[in-house]
């Protein structure tokens, strides 16, 4: 049966063996074979759950001459030495406690000192990284500016295929027959431009692509530099592309364009 802690008193090893008058070995087989409750404190030493009766001090009937002294008020030898043993044992259990709780101050700074120079490795690499992810995300707002770039150009070329649309239309006035020629011309246009527009939705799918790979890669540092320098290289491609596209459906229309103002001033 479990006892409470209302039944007993908390004591260390080193107490226990001073009230009951043995050594600190005896008093942990004794702990052992009666099974008490264990805990340990706040102070890092372990107290044992002892019952009252066994808290109490321990008394042995002294002999007949013994008692006969004592009436007589003498002490005798004996009992000075189990009183000076007692006090050794005592005395020995506190400088046992003592070691044991400097052995623990001991680890404990040891534990400290580990601790604070892993703690300045975590905030030497934590630095390092930084300082990466810091260089990566200029890449990255340089490929975007170079994106943003390709962007207005292609835009640009999109007014200007505006502005000849306009003509266009003053031509088709003036000629009917030109009108449906031209509606079939624009019909072209359309489906050219829709294609310049897949072209650029593609190429922002390629960048989106590349800034995942550009966030990616600031879990690593050597791969990092990698990846980022791939996403330079596809950016570069898609801009170039996206340029060659537009210059070639400007000079495709403008080409277009004047065919059939010639056609039309023939009267064909």
């Amino acid at each position: 049966m479990e006892l409470n802690a209302a039944d007993g008193i908390w004591m260390t090893k080193v107490e226990l063996a001073a009230i009951r008058r043995i050594s600190t070995a005896s008093a942990d087989r004794l702990i052992r074979r009666q099974g008490w409750r264990k805990e340990r404190g706040n102070d890092g030493r372990a107290r044992v759950l002892v019952p009252r009766i066994w808290a109490e001090p321990r008394r042995t009937n002294p002999p007949a001459h013994a008692r006969t002294n004592l009436a007589a008020g003498a002490i005798s030898p004996a009992d000075d030495h189990r009183a000076i043993t007692a006090l050794e044992v005592a005395v020995a259990a506190l400088r046992e406690e003592a070691e044991q709780s400097r052995s623990w101050a001991a680890t404990g700074h040891a534990r400290a000192d580990r601790a604070e120079a892993s703690r300045d490795e975590e905030r030497a690499r934590a630095g390092a990284l930084q300082e990466r992810i810091e260089e990566l995300r200029m890449r990255c707002a340089a490929l975007e500016a170079e994106a943003k770039a390709a962007h207005d150009r292609a835009w640009a070329s999109g007014e200007a295929a505006g502005a000849l649309r306009e003509q266009l239309s003053g031509a088709e006035q003036r000629i009917e027959a030109e009108r449906e020629r031209a509606e079939r011309a624009e019909s072209r246009a359309a489906h050219e431009r829709q294609d310049f527009l897949d072209t650029e939705s593609q190429t922002r799918r390629e960048l989106e692509m590349t800034r995942k790979r550009a966030d990616q890669a600031e879990l690593g540092r050597d791969a990092a530099a990698r990846e980022a320098d791939q996403a330079r290289r596809d950016a570069q491609d898609a801009a170039r592309t996206a340029e060659a596209l537009c210059l070639a459906d400007a000079a495709r229309r403008s080409s277009g364009f004047l065919t059939r103002l010639k056609r039309a001033w023939r009267g064909e």
